[in-house]
């Protein structure tokens, strides 16, 4: 689930700067055994090699991956992770603020 405007995913996308999600551990099921992900890991994204239907959150991973984006992780609750998404901006661009809310 988009935390910032769902209207701004496609600037985030081409311009960069930062997007704030929040989702569940079925999206990301690896995380659950990750230690330090209740005070936040940084993770940079890859593109999914995985042949089988990918879900609406490995869509956008892939997205950030092809634009050299990071994601940074955190556990709010016992199944939810808040996600502050940075693809790199062109120098001179504001950037799109975006911090994890506890």
């Amino acid at each position: 689930m988009h935390l910032t405007n769902v209207l701004r995913f496609d600037e985030f996308l081409s311009k960069g700067g930062r997007h704030l999600f929040e989702i569940t551990a079925d999206e990301v099921p690896e995380l659950q055994n990750v230690q330090g992900v209740h005070q936040g890991i940084k993770i940079a994204c890859k593109v999914s090699s995985t042949s089988v239907k990918k879900g609406t959150w490995t869509r956008i991973v892939d997205q950030l991956a092809a634009r050299n984006g990071s994601c940074l992780y955190r556990q709010v609750a016992s199944n939810t992770y808040r996600v502050v998404c940075t693809i790199p901006q062109e120098p001179g661009l504001a950037e799109n603020s975006c911090a994890i809310p506890p």
